[in-house]
């Protein structure tokens, strides 16, 4: 029994309510989904910086200098593929294509946080990064060196290398230029 002016609530009216209230639960959903995707894109692209950033540093830090403006004095044994770095590698060696293909000495794999891996041509159990790096001298530029790294998943590490946003890495590009000591 109800009483007078006191109403309920149709079938219609609680129908339109808990409508509307599954709608705005469901894009609240698709928001907090994008949200962490978003996060997640955001995390990898870091993780690939750093790590174009951190192999840039290091073929920066290689001796090339000149004894005196006279002897060029070149580092071309340090083996960058191992952490830490040690001897028995190309140093600032070059070698065509290292960008496009993992080549011994200008490549190597790390986890999906960005740690060290392995060395060599073939992705190890775990490897979620392919780093490859090019040492270039520059012709009409004596004592000119393009550094150039480039991090891309190693899901796509057979793909045509275009630009490495496109396949969701990094690709850093820096000179080096002879100087006395």
């Amino acid at each position: 029994m109800t009483r007078r002016g006191e109403r309920g609530f149709s079938i219609v009216e609680a129908t339109i309510a808990v409508s509307l209230l599954a709608v705005g639960v469901a894009a609240l959903a698709q928001v907090t989904i994008a949200t962490g995707r978003a996060g997640m894109a955001a995390r990898r692209a870091t993780i690939a910086q750093q790590a174009a950033s951190e192999r840039m540093e290091q073929l920066r830090a290689l001796a090339w200098t000149s004894d005196g403006n006279v002897v060029p004095v070149t580092d071309w044994n340090s083996d960058l593929t191992t952490t830490p770095a040690s001897t028995g590698g190309v140093g600032l060696g070059s070698a065509p294509g290292t960008l496009a293909t993992n080549t011994p000495g200008y490549c190597d794999f790390l986890d999906g946080d960005g740690r060290w891996l392995a060395a060599g041509t073939r992705a190890p159990a775990g490897a979620a990064w392919v780093r490859r790096w090019s040492v270039t001298a520059v012709d009409s530029l004596d004592d000119t060196l393009v550094l150039n790294v480039v991090v891309i998943p190693a899901a796509t590490a057979g793909a045509q290398l275009g630009t490495a946003a496109t396949l969701n890495g990094a690709w850093l590009v820096g000179m080096r230029t002879r100087r006395a000591r």
